[in-house]
């Protein structure tokens, strides 16, 4: 599976993932609603494939528990002129999403489950 798209817009953020040629196949996930992103290409990822280079590929979808990068989020200092982590902007229910394809890596923190869609590529 390959990153084709991160699109942020009014529409929310949409993740396009394409299928090699012989699947044929595009994945499109769409938060309607979500806190933060980003999006690391893979060759910037050297430890991570050394630390987790048993992952098969059958699973691109993940939900990270325990994320530091909420905990990161959550202790930025509500009087600082920066982000300010309140309830409304990081709810409670607020997971760490992670999409990890050959080519990229998007994690995402939102309180909303994203709508996925699969589509035959003619």
């Amino acid at each position: 599976m390959y990153l084709k798209s991160v699109v942020d817009d009014e529409h929310g953020l949409e993740i396009t993932i394409c299928s090699e040629k012989k699947y044929n196949l595009k994945i499109v996930i769409n938060f309607e609603w979500y806190v933060s992103y980003r999006v690391t290409q893979e060759n910037s990822m050297g430890k991570y494939w050394l630390k987790h280079k048993q992952i098969e590929w059958k699973n691109i979808f993940f939900i990270i528990r325990n994320s530091s990068w909420i905990s990161f989020i959550s202790s930025i200092d509500e009087n600082s002129e920066g982000f300010q982590s309140t309830d409304e902007n990081l709810p409670d229910e607020a997971l760490h999403y992670a999409i990890y394809t050959y080519d990229g890596f998007v994690e995402i923190i939102s309180p909303m489950t994203p709508g996925i869609s699969l589509h035959k590529i003619e």
